[in-house]
């Protein structure tokens, strides 16, 4: 086997040792890894000694089990600016488009675990509208985009939040087939919010696109080409956030 064999080899070893924690077990000890990768326990703990001195994984001497190290956590947080700097990038022309038509707020929402995270603003010019900063956090049981972002979540994940609510599985059931959610005054008396989700290629929740303003100009005949635009533009937002960033 040639050196640059060997060195793949070895990262393909070290990829599977890594892959390993995404399943959701914070840790593992050495025979269990061994396990699930199908490698010997010596060829295990010669690449978790390369990843522990590297910082990607830790080992607590206590319990004898290997944990994710202060790097993953690093890399996850570079990826995610990284991803919420392309979102906000494809999304501006689309999301202009919606504000040009309606001189409405229209937004972009993130999970931030048990909150939703207003990620991007575009403001009505109008006198009577609703502020929100980019950076506000609201709670996901309050609102339609706290709902898109619940229907997509998995089951067990959200369960917890919806315990002192109204909110039960059969409506975001109903909300998650439809694809749009609309409240009013959920969060804020007067104020009426449509959502609609953005989705990567594997129909998994990106962020929540949210058109909202006043019931006193939102409550009427044009409510349904509010929510038909803004279901239409957020699938716009989705294709071509998939283009830009491909099957990954």
């Amino acid at each position: 086997m040639s050196e640059q064999q060997s060195s793949t080899r070895s990262i393909d070893r070290a990829l599977e040792i890594l892959e390993c924690f995404l399943n959701g077990e914070g840790r593992f000890t050495l025979s269990e890894l061994s396990q699930h990768t199908g490698l010997s326990a010596t060829t295990v703990l010669r690449i978790l000694g390369a990843l522990t001195s590297k910082g990607f994984i830790e080992k607590d001497e206590i319990t004898k089990t290997y944990v994710l190290g202060y790097k993953v956590s690093q890399l996850s947080k570079v990826a995610n600016h990284s991803n919420e700097t392309v979102l906000k990038n494809v999304s501006m022309p689309f999301m202009m488009d919606l504000l040009d038509k309606y001189n409405e707020d229209v937004r972009l929402f993130v999970e931030d675990g048990p909150n939703k995270l207003c990620i991007m603003s575009l403001e009505s010019t109008r006198s009577l509208r609703h502020i929100m900063k980019v950076g506000d956090r609201h709670e996901l049981i309050k609102g339609a985009a706290g709902k898109i972002i619940l229907c997509h979540m998995d089951r067990e994940k959200r369960k917890p939040l919806l315990i002192e609510s109204n909110i039960d599985e059969e409506l975001l059931e109903m909300i998650k087939s439809k694809g749009y959610a609309v409240s009013i005054g959920e969060k804020e008396e007067g104020i009426v919010g449509i959502a609609a989700p953005i989705l990567d290629w594997n129909n998994h929740l990106v962020a929540c696109l949210s058109l909202s303003g006043p019931s006193i100009r939102f409550v009427n005949e044009e409510i349904e080409d509010k929510i038909k635009d803004t279901v239409n533009i957020a699938k716009r937002i989705s294709n071509a956030y998939i283009e830009f960033v491909g099957k990954v």
